[in-house]
C-alpha cells in the first residue's frame, strides 16, 4: 500500500483514502478547511523526522494533493534572529535538510520548477 506515514501523529496515510475516512481517522486532532470552498485540509504535523510541517491535503474522492510546508526551523532559529543576511543563510540550510530528507524518504524528484517555494508537492496517481 502506497501513502505517507506521519511521525506526529503516529498515523499512515494511504493514498487511496476519502475524504470521509481521513476526517474520521483525524476527529481528535486540529484539522482545517482552507480555500474556496473549504478546498483544502490543512494540519500541523511531523512528517520525515523533522519538527513540524503544515500538511495541505487536497481531495477528489481519494487523495489528490499533499503539500507539505516546513513551519519549523528549530536547530537554526538563533541564526534567524541575527540579521536579513543569517536569515536567508538559514532557510537555505534548513530547506536543504528538509529536501534531504524528503530525497532519503521518497527518492529523487521527477520534476524540478525554478524560483518555487521551499515547499514539496506530491502528487499521487489521482492527482495527474
Amino acid at each position: 500500500m502506497c501513502g505517507l506515514q506521519l511521525d506526529n501523529p503516529a498515523v499512515f496515510l494511504p493514498w487511496d483514502i476519502t475524504e470521509t475516512s481521513f476526517l474520521d481517522l483525524f476527529q481528535n486532532h486540529d484539522v482545517s478547511r482552507v480555500g474556496e470552498n473549504g478546498g483544502f485540509i490543512v494540519m500541523n504535523v511531523t512528517v520525515f523526522g523533522e519538527r513540524r510541517c503544515n500538511l495541505w491535503i487536497e481531495f477528489r474522492n481519494t487523495v489528490r494533493i499533499i503539500n507539505i510546508a516546513r513551519d519549523s526551523y528549530g536547530e537554526f532559529y538563533p541564526d534567524i534572529i541575527r540579521s536579513p543576511k543569517a536569515l536567508k543563510r538559514t532557510l537555505m540550510r534548513s530547506y536543504k535538510v528538509f529536501q534531504s530528507a524528503l530525497i532519503r524518504e521518497l527518492g529523487n524528484p521527477n520534476e524540478r520548477k525554478l524560483n518555487s517555494p521551499p515547499s514539496v508537492i506530491i502528487k499521487t496517481a489521482n492527482g495527474g
